[in-house]
């Protein structure tokens, strides 16, 4: 994988949902059934019935939002169980969305994007902007920084709650006295809670002294190589624009 793949929400959604399913937890959130290449005629068709547009090359808007050099790129879809509308969670599934997050962090997987709107029935949707390791952030960030991700998952659980809650006159004990004190930034785990560096995913690796190097100076590697890549266009460019400064100003 090259860097910038780890943060395409696809593959966030697919490294999640990998990991559930090595550790046979996909009970932890909406069960994922693998996903979709569209050929060009199911785009089209899909296409269709939203805009009542026939011709999708005679559409004046761009209904997929693709870059122009995207545009001939498959439409990829993650296949997942069908929930039928409802609220996004209830008192009674408090406590297990909040043991859920915790098991979620004990696989190593950092949600990034609790909300009101990431939950149907009580059970996490969405997972397009989670660290799965491995992941080239958590390795690259200081240990405060990865911390602070850690924190913000039960933070934003707790305010999440609180936000649906409120309007619907909550007994607010259905609120979990340790995530009340996470999110406060104490707690019995400590102020981050469970750490999820401590899973080894180097289990799962048929070579897990080759995945390391990749992890640490490869990965890194290529991202400095396009950088330096890159050195000698800004030196010309900043040599055009002194020239062209110099002529000015003589």
């Amino acid at each position: 994988m090259l860097y910038a793949d780890y943060f395409d929400p696809f593959n966030c959604e697919c490294k999640a949902y990998g990991r559930l399913k090595q550790e046979n937890r996909e009970d932890l959130a909406i069960r994922a059934h693998g996903y979709l290449l569209l050929t060009p005629e199911q785009e089209a068709e899909v296409e269709k019935k939203a805009t009542g547009v026939k011709d999708p090359e005679q559409a004046s808007w761009n209904f997929w939002g693709r870059a122009p050099e995207h545009r001939y790129l498959p439409v990829r879809a993650i296949l997942k169980d069908l929930i039928r509308p409802q609220d996004p969670f209830s008192p009674g599934h408090v406590s297990d969305m909040w043991s859920d997050l915790e098991d979620l962090h004990r696989l190593d997987i950092i949600v990034r994007d609790i909300n009101v709107f990431n939950y149907l029935g009580g059970k996490m949707i969405d997972f397009s902007r989670a660290w799965t390791t491995p992941h080239p952030f958590p390795t690259a960030m200081a240990s405060y920084g990865v911390k602070r991700a850690r924190k913000s998952d039960p933070m934003n659980l707790h305010k999440a709650l609180i936000e649906w809650g409120m309007e619907r006159r909550w007994d607010w004990d259905v609120i979990p006295e340790e995530l009340i004190k996470r999110a406060a930034g104490m707690g019995t785990n400590g102020r981050y809670g469970v750490n999820p560096s401590r899973y080894d995913w180097r289990k799962w690796e048929k070579d897990p002294a080759a995945a390391d190097t990749f992890m640490e100076h490869q990965l890194f590697a290529r991202i400095q190589n396009a950088d330096q890549a890159l050195e000698p266009d800004h030196q010309e460019a900043s040599t055009a624009v002194e020239h062209s400064s110099q002529q000015s100003g003589s």
